[in-house]
């Protein structure tokens, strides 16, 4: 979380919000609060961080939407996301999250989404940020990923919607998360 939370600082901060773990430098953040908060004056993003793979991320879900709803009771004039950072976002996960976002947008909103970044495609995602000024890649971009949120099917379809929604004239990007798409599609076969 420390880590995740330096690398949001270092790429979201130069681009107006202001982030905050909710852990101590050495603690994750206690239960009843989301790992990571990030915000403008719009726009409340919360990050939950995870090392846990398969299985073991089925706890997780839970509290995830209780933190989302929580912030939201917070800032109901705001719009509110999650990002759930794994090693790689298991199917049972994938379910829950597609289950959760639909909800929402059977009853009408268009925040209270949830969007599963892996450990590659979040490192890709900061690096990049922090590597460009504030007006280059704007978090705009990466918020309205969130209107996709029926292509939340698996890692390499996120990754590809990250590529196209915040990095579409970034060739570098493309050929790498092209290698990539062509490593995982090798290990299946």
């Amino acid at each position: 979380e420390q880590t995740i939370t330096n690398d949001l600082r270092s790429s979201l901060e130069k681009r107006g919000f202001t982030v905050i773990h909710n852990g101590a430098g050495d603690h994750h953040a206690p239960g009843g609060k989301p790992d990571i908060v990030a915000f403008d004056d719009k726009h409340v993003l919360i990050f939950e961080v995870t090392k846990s793979k398969s299985a073991g991320q089925d706890r997780e879900f839970q509290p995830i939407r209780s933190h989302l709803k929580g912030i939201k009771a917070q800032n109901p004039e705001k719009q509110c996301f999650c990002v759930f950072v794994s090693p790689k976002t298991s199917e049972r996960t994938l379910d829950s999250i597609y289950d959760h976002n639909h909800q929402r947008a059977s009853e009408g909103k268009a925040d209270m989404k949830i969007f599963p970044l892996a450990f590659n495609a979040f490192e890709l995602w900061v690096s990049r940020l922090k590597e460009n000024r504030g007006h280059k890649c704007p978090t705009m971009d990466f918020i309205s990923i969130f209107e996709q949120y029926s292509s939340f099917t698996d890692d390499s379809h996120v990754s590809n919607l990250l590529v196209e929604y915040v990095f579409p004239n970034d060739e570098d990007i493309h050929k790498i998360m092209i290698g990539r798409d062509s490593e995982n599609e090798a290990v299946q076969l």
